[in-house]
């Protein structure tokens, strides 16, 4: 009788580990299944996002090509405390937003200028920006974006690239193109960073006297940089190059930049501002 207990107990314990491993298997079966459907329907997604980013960067820059390869824009500045304490005026005014009135007193006549856009000295960082953020759209599509300030001494140029308050990483009203830049690029590469690998690399360099100066160096004043041009690019040897991988990593080194900039005008001993130039490839 004994006997007879112990072999039904170990037949139900065999038919249990076999159900067991039955159940363990046909789990495993349909989790692999799940899994190559998943894993097929996560590739066609993928596919069909790069195909529809694809067009979408199509579709973005022929907009950006309409708009104008070489755009124009003119921002006054405000008048400073100097020019309000000696009662001079404003003599700009802005019929429209492409358009740019100078009456000068005792003149009859009102010259009129046309630009791509045009900024009354209201105009924030924050609105003159919001004109040229498409431009990172197109450079994060691998489109090649030049974007230069040309104006006389205290014109505004520095003000409107750089800005101020940029001594730390959070974006605040003052901050001008090139931080907002650095920073709206990092974040473009981490939103699409499922789909997409971006590399940065920076340069900044200025130049005086048709003499380059390397900002990034160690010492700039000493740094030899060469530009040479040939009949289609511009070439430009012995500049500092360097890999980033943050947006605070390209802040750090774009407030180098600047420091050494103030050092390199002091050294020429010129009373005129130097030319200088970002490049984020």
């Amino acid at each position: 009788m004994q006997l007879g207990r112990q072999e039904a107990e170990d037949t139900l314990s065999k038919a249990k580990k076999q159900w067991h491993d039955g159940e363990s298997e046909r789990e495993a079966q349909i989790r692999a299944q799940i899994g190559a459907e998943y894993a097929t329907d996560l590739q066609r997604t993928k596919s069909k996002l790069a195909e529809e980013s694809t067009e979408r960067r199509r579709l973005f820059n022929i907009v950006q090509e309409l708009k104008g390869n070489i755009r124009v824009m003119a921002r006054i500045r405000p008048m400073t405390e100097t020019e309000v304490a000696s009662n001079c005026s404003l003599i700009t005014s802005f019929p429209d937003i492409d358009e740019v009135s100078i009456e000068r007193p005792g003149k009859a006549r009102t010259q009129k200028y046309r630009f791509t856009r045009a900024f009354p000295p209201s105009t924030t960082q924050v609105q003159f920006f919001e004109e040229i953020e498409p431009l990172m759209t197109s450079v994060m599509d691998g489109y090649h974006v030049s974007v230069f300030a040309y104006g006389q001494t205290g014109s505004g140029k520095t003000f409107t690239m750089h800005g101020e308050n940029v001594s730390n990483n959070e974006c605040c009203d003052e901050w001008g193109v090139a931080p907002r830049m650095l920073s709206g690029m990092f974040d473009t590469a981490k939103a699409m960073s499922d789909t997409m690998e971006y590399t940065f690399r920076l340069s900044f360099l200025e130049v005086y006297n048709e003499k380059a100066y390397d900002l990034l160096a160690s010492n700039p004043h000493e740094s030899e940089v060469e530009i040479r041009q040939n009949l289609s690019k511009v070439h430009i040897s012995g500049a500092s190059v360097i890999a980033i991988n943050s947006a605070e990593e390209a802040l750090t080194q774009l407030r180098k930049g600047m420091r050494h900039r103030a050092v390199v005008w002091l050294l020429t001993q010129q009373l005129i501002r130097l030319h200088h130039m970002r490049t984020l490839c």
